[in-house]
């Protein structure tokens, strides 16, 4: 018995070895993605609840971006006696730009940076750690088995620095474009 037991983990460490030498292509990736995703409905439902949070801050933070959005565009709108080629630009948004906007700018600053980065590193650490959960294991999760089971940390590393890099390109690129 215990012969079979041991003939067993030997097998399973194979498979596990030779999954992790299988270098997969960008669509054989999403067609896996697919597949853990319709293997458990309740990862979908799981997936949705978590999200919630990030969604909802998401519709408060693009609410208040396309408000500073409109109230930024009226404050560039220049006056019809200032003709289009000598538009004195610094002179007339220093009149126009009161502390309030200047408060607007420094709060949505902080919002792209902090809170809303934050939900959306949570989410993804929730995601991808329940589909590598899903995909390794042959039984379907149940919903209460997804909540209770702890975060395996050893994924975090990997989830964190690809976040980060991510984080750090879209900000230079947000930046570049400013």
């Amino acid at each position: 018995m215990e012969n079979n037991h041991i003939m067993m983990n030997q097998k399973l460490l194979e498979k596990s070895h030779d999954l992790r030498k299988q270098k997969l292509e960008v669509f054989d990736i999403l067609r896996e993605a697919l597949i853990v995703s319709f293997k458990n409905f309740n990862f979908i439902i799981f997936i949705f609840l978590a999200s919630l949070p990030f969604f909802g801050f998401m519709v408060y933070y693009e609410t208040f971006l396309q408000r500073t959005f409109v109230e930024a565009s009226h404050i560039l709108k220049h006056p019809p006696s200032y003709s289009t080629y000598n538009w004195p630009l610094p002179e007339f948004l220093a009149k126009t730009v009161t502390k309030d906007f200047f408060h607007k700018l420094v709060q949505l600053s902080f919002l792209y940076l902090v809170p809303l980065h934050l939900f959306e590193l949570c989410t993804v650490i929730v995601t991808v750690d329940l589909a590598s959960r899903i995909y390794a294991e042959e039984t379907p999760m149940t919903l209460k088995e997804m909540i209770h089971k702890p975060i395996y940390g050893a994924r975090l590393r990997g989830t964190f620095v690809t976040s980060f890099y991510v984080l750090f390109l879209s900000t230079c690129t947000l930046l570049g474009l400013t």
